[in-house]
């Protein structure tokens, strides 16, 4: 997690975090707006949306309309202070929009010694910043904190692959980066930090999006 801290912690990556992820994954906005279709889906009436690792709330715009329908509260939670920066100038931009939305600077872990029940819990492009060592603790207590009924939503990089295909998404992979225009220090600051699920993880979980190593999954609490 500090790795990814100090890596985004910066003015000039977050303002242009957006951008840069949009063109590293060109279909970043079809899966976003998967995963907050989803997380309407099973947000009930004065329901809670927690969002960990938000960056610059892009869930939490896509969500804004449902939030107020429902007079449902959103909490987005991230550990980069520019992130957090460039998501509460956003907040500010509408009078009543932190009535219904709050984001909060801090280790995600610790999101869940707070006790408070979520109708839906979002991992989007999360996880893989999180050391493996961690993920199964930061999955199963995302799960346990759903009220019945509840939604886990987790979109992140999956290894799958094996073999020379497994090499030529990698290869591949590799070149998103240099296509995406980003600076090569950074890019060599998220290979360090950047890496994959494995299929075990979300092996109990419902698949809704798949392209290349990029998967969209969904468990509900019953």
């Amino acid at each position: 997690m500090e790795l990814a801290s100090a890596t985004y912690n910066r003015t000039s990556v977050a303002e242009g975090y957006g951008d840069s992820i949009r063109k590293r994954w060109i279909f970043y906005d079809l899966l976003t707006n998967k995963v907050a279709d989803l997380a309407s889906a099973y947000l009930p009436e004065e329901g809670l949306v927690i969002d960990l690792g938000c960056g610059t709330g892009e869930v939490a715009k896509r969500l804004e309309p449902t939030l107020k329908i429902r007079d449902a509260k959103y909490i987005g939670v991230d550990q980069s202070e520019e992130m957090f920066s460039e998501a509460s100038d956003w907040l500010t931009e509408c009078d009543g929009r932190d009535r219904l939305i709050s984001f909060e600077i801090g280790d995600l872990r610790d999101r869940f010694r707070a006790g408070l029940p979520a109708s839906v819990v979002i991992l989007n492009l999360t996880l893989m910043y999180i050391p493996p060592e961690d993920r199964q603790f930061v999955v199963e207590a995302a799960y346990s904190s759903l009220s019945l009924g509840g939604a886990l939503i987790i979109a992140d990089r999956v290894d799958r692959y094996s073999g020379y295909f497994s090499e030529v998404v990698r290869l591949s992979d590799k070149h998103d980066f240099f296509r995406s225009g980003m600076e090569f220090s950074r890019n060599l600051r998220v290979i360090g930090f950047e890496r994959p699920l494995s299929e075990g993880l979300v092996s109990d979980m419902d698949e809704f999006f798949r392209v290349g190593e990029i998967s969209g999954y969904i468990k509900i609490k019953g």
